[in-house]
């Protein structure tokens, strides 16, 4: 009797190591598929994004075909948005501000643009479709100072990277204009909302 109880226990014993093994190989196999798919998830948003970089520039080439330049900012001739006076950019004698072409571009590429007039040290829209959390237009509004794309601009560069643009996050391309002089007069900037955010 007491040796079948020995042999009771050694058995349950040798079945819990069996149990624990089995469940160990469980979790480990588990951990493997969830790191596989995490792999998975993380290339296809690597690709997506570099899919989308090129999109941009591509886009960004086209829309900036549209106004060649030269480019230059009208002495005389202003246009008052929100209430301020801001002046027209000129391409090559096209002015810029309110241009229908850019609605147009908007629209046919199903992206987000905008036309920016430099005054002073700040970036002002003069057409766009770009809106902002609320849904309201963005022309007549400033570029924020702390984005890395007036930065980028305040030291004669372009951008091109995330950026949050009132309350909403996008992948853009901004490229400087300037003028004969090489003087930066004011930008374009195309952008493509990132996942969640839509063009309207």
């Amino acid at each position: 009797m007491k040796k079948y109880s020995i042999t009771n226990q050694r058995g349950s014993f040798s079945m819990k190591k069996i149990l624990f093994f089995s469940l160990s190989l469980l979790i480990v196999s588990s951990s493997n598929l969830l790191s596989a798919e995490q792999m998975v998830v993380k290339e296809q948003r690597i690709e997506k994004t570099t899919s989308m970089r090129a999109d941009l520039k591509e886009i960004s080439h086209d829309f900036n075909a549209l106004f060649p330049g030269p480019y230059s900012l009208s002495e005389t001739e202003v246009e008052t948005i929100r209430d301020k006076k801001v002046p027209q950019l000129m391409s090559n004698g096209e002015v810029l501000n309110s241009s229908e072409k850019v609605a147009e571009f908007a629209t046919k590429h199903d992206v987000h643009v905008a036309v920016l007039v430099k005054q002073g040290d700040d970036y002002t829209i003069v057409a766009s479709n770009l809106k902002k959390s609320n849904d309201m237009s963005v022309n007549g509004l400033k570029l924020d100072h702390e984005t890395s794309a007036y930065k980028n601009l305040s030291s004669d560069l372009g951008f091109h990277g995330k950026i949050s643009l009132w309350g909403k996050e996008y992948t853009a391309k901004v490229d400087p204009l300037k003028n004969k002089k090489g003087k930066i007069v004011g930008a374009l900037l195309v952008a493509l909302p990132v996942a969640g955010e839509t063009v309207k």
